[in-house]
């Protein structure tokens, strides 16, 4: 967690949105070369490490992907899952029977990349276009390059170091937090209420929001920026060099 100076309350409100969020993810493996085979939902409706807990244990790895876990021969995935031991126990034997079985049935489609689904929405399939959308629109603004992780928790646990500058740096930590947040949000209002709102609109409620925590946090410092100011001039009031 970073070392944030105006509070950890607002920061340990955020780090349970977005351990939140990432639950809610699956991935539709294609190749196979940005998923986490143990750790992350692919196969199951939960990691494998959870339905498989007693040969995560005893596997030499967690990190392998997805597509390090094996080698086509004449078409067919012939699985390595790299265990430190051999496995002898019952229920051992059972989860392995269980794992074996469910990538039989899975195929690879190797000319396409992997998918992220959002989990328990009406056709399962997350809104990726708004979802970039967002990330890219404050990118641009702040041109800030972003290669894109193969998850969201590496792009959390990497986003403080993508900005450098001493001005701005409590708005861009707070960023991701914000953008989450207002997606989950945009996630039940049109899956519970047949809501939705335009892209445009959800920028300006990612700007609300962090306007929110850091008045909270420090009422002084910001009693003289108007929320109308801080949508219209975002960019020169909190980035820009004065």
């Amino acid at each position: 967690m970073p070392n944030i100076p105006f509070g950890t309350t607002i920061w340990k409100g955020i780090c349970k949105r977005k351990e939140l969020f990432i639950k809610r993810i699956r991935f539709n493996v294609k190749k196979g070369n940005t998923v986490k085979f143990w750790e992350d939902r692919w196969l199951f409706e939960e990691p494998i490490a959870t339905v498989c807990p007693n040969l995560f244990n005893a596997v030499r790895s967690h990190n392998f992907l997805v597509a390090d876990m094996g080698r086509i021969e004449n078409n067919i995935m012939v699985w390595n899952l790299n265990f430190s031991r051999r496995i002898i126990r019952t229920v051992e034997i059972e989860e392995f029977a269980v794992l074996m079985n469910a990538l039989d049935n899975f195929e690879f489609d190797r000319t396409s990349e992997d998918e992220v689904m959002w989990m328990a929405s009406k056709s399962k399939e997350f809104t990726v276009a708004s979802c970039y959308g967002i990330w890219s629109y404050f990118w641009g603004e702040l041109n800030v390059a972003v290669i894109i992780p193969g998850s969201l928790q590496a792009l959390f646990e990497g986003w403080s170091h993508l900005w450098t500058n001493t001005k701005g740096k409590e708005v861009w930590i707070l960023l991701p937090a914000a953008i989450t947040w207002s997606l989950w949000v945009e996630r039940n209002k049109r899956v519970f209420e047949d809501q939705e709102v335009s892209l445009d609109r959800m920028i300006i409620e990612v700007k609300a929001l962090i306007f929110f925590w850091l008045s909270a946090a420090d009422p002084k410092k910001f009693d003289m920026i108007s929320f109308q100011h801080l949508v219209v001039d975002w960019k020169k009031t909190f980035f820009d060099p004065p």
